[in-house]
């Protein structure tokens, strides 16, 4: 059906007669022309329900611009009998601002949640972002929800977005710009999106025979240490010290601070055995240990992530959805990726009856940080527990 780009309500058949109702065309409370079912197969009740949708977009549309008027003119008044000028935050202007202030304390991967939750929420506000900071209610929080479900965004997803939308807006209440913060009144979704699994010592096998020599050192840097995949690939020389066996480095995923936090894990037998495997092309100690892996992102098309998932592919492992088929645009989550072999690391630890303390300071768990010396006692009792752990390939 054709739609006449007006600000008039008027009301149209679907052309192909696949429903018997009429539909309404109007303009909304955001200033976007839409399409809607009046669910009324006789003109004259749809023709009531099209006018009264059109009235309430209306007063929704004028609800906004009689509140940026206001501020407007109270912020003139101000000016004229004091001089200086009367700045409101609206919920675009403290959202932006907020996220500029978290640049300095944050790392780059958490920045760009911050961001994404961020735009996405902003976006789905439309013109309303120019309501004020205390004009946004429960309802923005609960229909923005609906939408990132029905775009097929996993609960878990979900559920971050919200987190991060509630810690800004929480700092707003502690500097007094808010009383209560709205979206603390949506309690987090169940999590129902399905659970990454770990890979079989098989499945780890078969990714070896394939990978190539950097890739095989960080598969094994993150099944047998829980390694992430940015923090393995962009290891240097000087953090792996063969002769005492161990590996320091500054986890990715930490506030940026003027001191970022240490660990210091023993190497894993078959570790070291891999490592001493690749070709010194650089003496360097800053040169990078994986040349071919540091540097590059990995998230995207392109990204190391995407790599590994080939990899996947190519050893014949079939990887499964967890979340279902994902919706207008929505992410799938698969079973299996390289995040599963941090699971697979904590898992063989626990298998090898590695204490849960122990598991969780070679895991590098917040709370759980080594550093400041590779003799301290606990580097001596991780060695000693790593140790139990069985390799992922047979001796040759």
């Amino acid at each position: 059906m054709t739609i006449v780009s007006s600000d008039i309500p008027s009301l149209h058949r679907d052309p192909k007669n696949r429903s018997p109702y009429w539909y309404c065309a109007f303009t909304n409370s955001d200033g976007k022309r839409c399409l809607k079912s009046t669910k009324q197969s006789k003109f004259k009740e749809a023709d009531k329900i099209c006018r009264a949708w059109d009235v309430a977009a209306k007063a929704g549309r004028d609800g906004i611009l009689t509140e940026i008027q206001a501020r407007k003119v109270v912020s003139e008044i101000y000016q004229r009998a004091t001089g200086d000028e009367i700045k409101f935050d609206t919920i675009e202007s403290y959202l932006t601002n907020w996220l500029t202030a978290k640049k300095g304390t944050t790392s780059p991967g958490t920045q760009r949640i911050y961001g994404d939750a961020i735009n996405a929420f902003l976006s789905h506000l439309g013109n309303k972002r120019a309501l004020s900071l205390a004009g946004v209610d429960k309802r923005h929080f609960i229909s923005f929800r609906e939408v990132l479900t029905t775009q097929g965004k996993a609960n878990k997803t979900i559920n971050l977005i919200f987190s991060v939308l509630r810690a800004a807006l929480n700092d707003a209440r502690r500097e007094q710009k808010l009383t209560t913060n709205p979206a603390e009144a949506l309690r987090a979704l169940p999590a129902n999106s399905g659970e990454r699994q770990r890979f079989t010592t098989e499945q780890i096998a078969a990714i070896l025979k394939t990978a190539d020599d950097e890739w095989k050192g960080a598969t094994l840097l993150g099944a047998h240490h829980a390694m992430r995949l940015g923090d393995a690939a962009n290891l240097k020389r000087s953090n792996v010290d063969f002769i005492k066996k161990v590996i320091s480095f500054s986890p990715q995923k930490q506030k940026r601070t003027a001191k970022q936090k240490q660990i210091t894990i023993p190497m894993h037998p078959e570790v070291e055995k891999q490592l001493l495997k690749l070709p010194i092309k650089n003496r360097n100690p800053d040169a990078p240990l994986f040349p071919s892996l540091a540097g590059r992102e990995v998230r995207g098309d392109l990204g190391l992530s995407n790599t590994f998932v080939a990899l996947i592919e190519k050893a014949g492992i079939v990887r499964q959805v967890v979340n279902g088929e994902a919706r207008s645009g929505g992410r799938r989550v698969f079973d299996l990726g390289f995040h599963s072999l941090r699971h697979t690391s904590i898992s063989a630890q626990s298998d090898a009856g590695v204490p849960s303390d122990i598991r969780q300071k070679m895991a590098g768990h917040a709370g759980s940080r080594i550093h400041d010396g590779y003799n301290h006692p606990a580097i001596k009792a991780m060695r000693e527990q790593i140790e139990k752990v069985p390799s992922f390939l047979p001796e040759s």
